[in-house]
């Protein structure tokens, strides 16, 4: 069993993320966490919920969802264990069916077929346990029906109140009110079953009594926060209309909700869910069982945005809970930040424990580490948020993984370095710069060993230093500095991605390269800059070999270099290779060449090619020993 929060790692104290400040663990009424054994694709894991939001994030395939699912299906057989709860354990039924909770045909009951569909091998149960406070409680997930979990009774003595949860799916909308579902699902929180319309009337009879105010204030209230654009939102008996309001300030054709857009249509789900939730569990918590009337009910504060006050209707063993499936789905980057942000703070303010999946980036980057749950191929990635655009892209923890500095890079290497895409991984580094990288690359090497992955390998552009004849040392340097993390450090032969490029047209049309010498490449090679870049960047790399020499004697050995090699290609006779990669050695690629002209490149010059090739030989050498 691998337990989660594990303790500040070598990755934050090398890479200074800024962080929101941490949150403090919730008190016990919260889902603490949840142990899965033999569900889906995790073996055996406990992940830790104490704090809240908790955003769930990784690649496609990682097994957000299946989390998720195995938070409601615990939560639904965990209340089956509350004696009064008639609806769910009439008759003494032990199986709780699952698909009016998920919506999906996936979760259909199919009766006499044995059907693994969340047992993760072959033996004939999965269990999930989870912890409330100090106590733990088990459930059961049998093999032999497809869509139904058993709840494992353990009588402690104590009376055991229900957890009220509400489910959003990824893409929700709400569809005909002929389609919608009536009757006995109706007490689940729930996008899955259609049924949202016959919940508004309760909706809004209940927020009427709570707070004397009509509950579509508060609705386009957050319509208007998430999309930046004023709404009118009207509720007539079970149907919602919506204006949205025009460039010129007036207000256009009222809509009912299902011709809505889409991202409008989620929104609404998402928030009539969510003060269902608030209202419900309101009313459960009240010692007598009844929302209480106007005149007894506490004021309603001005931070509490037209919900009742949480302190005065929150019971320490009433539990909400609101999941919600790739928030980001369907809504645009922006609109997906600010919705996270307005629901956070709602959940916050009014004892809410919120769980989302996502693979936003924007989303992921506005919770602290200890908010964030990263899944791996292996399961979670310990503090890997800092590195969650990079870690997504690692889909294998068999195939060696090759950093290289940028996504251009990753299409240089596709297109002209084959061999390196049939052997590894490859991933851009996400970071730019010469020097100051290196403290991002050390510390995504660690996080790479702490998710279980094998060392990477490094491959990063040479710029100046790409015909030194010390670059194989220079290359060891730099290695040490992983102490152990990673595989390999290699620098390209060229200066950069662009260099071969530019080189390979350069040799393309000699005609055409001697035009270029002249009226481009020789007043480039006058300037005062190209050779203050040059002295610069050879100062950073040449202090790894030789760390003893002071900053004054770099400089003045690096300014002859640069003086000697520019006098020797002006003294060439015969421009041939030779020449024209001296001459691409001495000036920074990046300004040379368009990488968006890399396309029109079918094929690189022989020459440039084994030049090339004398690094992918290398590289591929490291990954095999």
């Amino acid at each position: 069993m691998v337990e989660l929060d594990e303790p500040l790692s070598l990755l934050e104290e090398l890479f200074d993320r800024d962080d929101p400040p941490a949150k403090q663990d919730k008190p016990n009424c919260f889902l603490l966490s949840l142990r899965l054994q033999n569900f889906k694709r995790f073996h055996d894991l406990v992940f830790k919920f104490s704090s809240s939001p908790k955003v769930i994030a990784g690649r496609n395939g990682f097994g957000k969802t299946q989390l998720l699912w195995a938070i409601m299906v615990y939560l639904r057989a965990y209340n089956a264990r509350v004696e009064k709860n008639s609806t769910w354990h009439s008759n003494g039924e032990r199986y709780l069916p699952l698909t009016s909770l998920f919506g999906d045909p996936y979760f259909e009951q199919q009766d006499g077929t044995v059907y693994k569909s969340l047992i993760t091998s072959a033996r004939d149960t999965a269990t999930l346990t989870g912890t409330f406070g100090p106590k733990s409680w088990p459930t059961e997930i049998q093999v032999q029906l497809r869509a139904t979990s058993t709840e494992v009774r353990h009588d402690d003595g104590q009376v055991h109140q229900k957890i009220r949860f509400a489910f959003v799916q990824p893409f929700y909308q709400w569809g005909l009110y002929s389609k919608e579902v009536q009757g006995s699902s109706k007490h689940l929180l729930t996008t899955g079953e259609q049924h949202l319309r016959t919940r508004l009337k309760d909706l809004k009879s209940k927020y009427k009594l709570r707070t004397g105010a009509d509950v579509a204030e508060i609705l386009q209230e957050r319509l208007s926060a998430v999309f930046g654009i004023r709404y009118a939102v009207r509720i007539a008996s079970i149907v919602v209309y919506v204006q949205e309001e025009l460039p010129d300030g007036t207000m256009g054709a009222e809509l009912e909700i299902g011709a809505c857009s889409s991202s409008l249509q989620k929104v609404m789900a998402l928030y009539v869910l969510f003060f269902l939730l608030a209202f419900s569990t309101a009313a459960d918590a009240a010692p007598s069982g009844e929302i209480p009337s106007p005149a007894s009910s506490p004021d309603v504060s001005e931070e509490s945005k037209g919900l009742p006050d949480p302190a005065a209707w929150k019971s320490p063993s009433t539990q909400r809970i609101l999941l919600v499936d790739e928030l980001e789905a369907l809504l645009y980057e922006t609109a997906a930040a600010r919705l996270f942000d307005m629901l956070a703070s709602d959940c916050e303010a009014h004892g809410v424990q919120l769980v989302i999946t996502s693979n936003s980036n924007g989303v992921v980057q506005k919770v602290h580490q200890s908010d964030l749950l990263l899944l791996g191929p292996n399961g979670p990635m310990s503090n890997g948020g800092t590195f969650y655009n990079e870690l997504c892209q690692i889909t294998s923890t068999v195939r060696p993984i090759l950093v290289v500095d940028g996504e251009t890079d990753v299409k240089f290497i596709r297109q002209f370095a084959p061999r390196l895409v049939e052997k590894f991984t490859i991933v851009p580094s996400g970071s730019a710069g010469t020097d100051g990288s290196w403290n991002h690359r050390i510390a995504f090497a660690r996080a790479l060993h702490l998710a279980g992955f094998k060392p990477p390998i490094f491959l990063k552009d040479s710029e100046m230093m790409a015909s030194s004849s010390r670059l194989d040392n220079l290359q060891r340097a730099y290695l040490a500095d992983f102490a152990g993390a990673a595989a390999g450090v290699y620098f390209t032969r060229l200066p950069c991605i662009e260099s071969y490029l530019y080189l390979h047209l350069l040799l393309a049309s000699p005609a055409n390269a001697e035009k270029v010498l002249k009226e481009k490449l020789s007043p480039m090679l006058a300037l005062e800059e190209s050779r203050d870049y040059f002295v610069e960047i050879y100062k950073q790399h040449s202090s790894k070999l030789r760390p003893s020499l002071s900053n004054e004697s770099v400089q003045e050995y690096a300014t002859r270099l640069w003086n000697d090699r520019l006098q020797a290609l002006r003294n060439a006779k015969d421009h041939d290779f030779g020449f024209w990669r001296g001459l691409v050695c001495l000036l920074k690629g990046h300004a040379l060449y368009k990488t968006s002209r890399m396309k029109q490149v079918k094929s690189l010059d022989p020459r440039v090619q084994a030049l090339l090739d004398e690094t992918v030989d290398e590289v591929l050498k490291c990954a095999m020993a």
